[in-house]
């Protein structure tokens, strides 16, 4: 269910701990990616691009499931049919209680996501070239019922 406060862009499950991802409709290859974001946690959520197709997208992660992923905080990149493919273990990176920021750059098969000025990843994957959707994940489960992302400041430009 998704909804604007305060000029917030606020995820939460729907009825039965469903799922819910928020896409806009236009289609991005290369791009840099600004928002700011903050999670009610416990949680699992992040930010789509190069969305295609379910199975056809890379996510910058915002999650904090340590018994699941224990070296993989919010930043870690994820690319659908491979898993993470770009870990961030650092979890000084992430404020849990309050805004983080995160930049995530595609250009060509150069992936990099920044997360409170930090540069948590730098790969080259050529899974999701493009073009694809850009989105906000709220990711299904009862363990997760609780969970609310709230994002703002969304700027996002070509390259």
């Amino acid at each position: 269910m998704w909804t604007v406060e305060h000029g917030e862009i606020v995820g939460r499950q729907g009825a039965g701990a469903a799922a819910g991802d928020l896409f806009n409709e236009q289609q991005w290859s290369d791009f840099e990616l600004e928002c700011e974001w903050k999670m009610k946690w416990p949680g699992n959520s992040g930010v789509w691009f190069r969305y295609s197709g379910p199975q056809s997208a890379y996510q910058a992660d915002i999650l904090d499931e340590p018994k699941d992923y224990p070296d993989a905080v919010s930043g870690s990149l994820y690319c659908m049919g491979k898993a993470f493919i770009a870990r961030n273990g650092d979890a000084s990176s992430v404020k849990m209680d309050g805004w983080n920021r995160f930049v995530v750059r595609a250009v060509g098969d150069h992936l990099v996501i920044v997360l409170n000025g930090k540069q948590v990843v730098d790969v080259r994957d050529r899974t999701f070239p493009g073009p694809g959707s850009i989105g906000i994940q709220v990711h299904p489960g009862k363990q997760f019922e609780q969970m609310e992302i709230r994002v703002r400041k969304p700027r996002l430009r070509p390259l």
